[in-house]
């Protein structure tokens, strides 16, 4: 949810985040576990990718009970545009 890249940076932020800590059942006193273990842990125990669609199909189906997805149709145009914001370029301008 927060992006992380990496296992190993994961462990990082859980090391250094107490909210993080809290979340994963983690005391400020214990040790988080290595990065190698828990990437151990995902390679042998859920590698398979059935068990990753059938929990995220899980998860889905939960925040949708909850009321958080809308069936509703919403449209986006992504076009991308070149910003006008160079802070150096001055206009001068004068009024009578």
């Amino acid at each position: 949810m927060e992006g992380f890249r990496s296992v190993r940076f994961t462990c990082k932020q859980v090391q250094q985040n107490i909210t993080y800590r809290w979340f994963l059942g983690i005391s400020p006193h214990q040790k988080v576990p290595c990065h190698s273990t828990i990437s151990k842990f995902l390679h042998h125990r859920i590698s398979d990718a059935f068990v990753w669609e059938t929990l995220f199909r899980h998860v889905v189906k939960l925040i949708e009970e909850d009321g958080y997805i809308s069936h509703d149709i919403w449209i986006a145009d992504e076009t991308e545009l070149k910003a006008n914001a160079n802070k150096r370029k001055r206009t001068v301008v004068v009024s009578e």
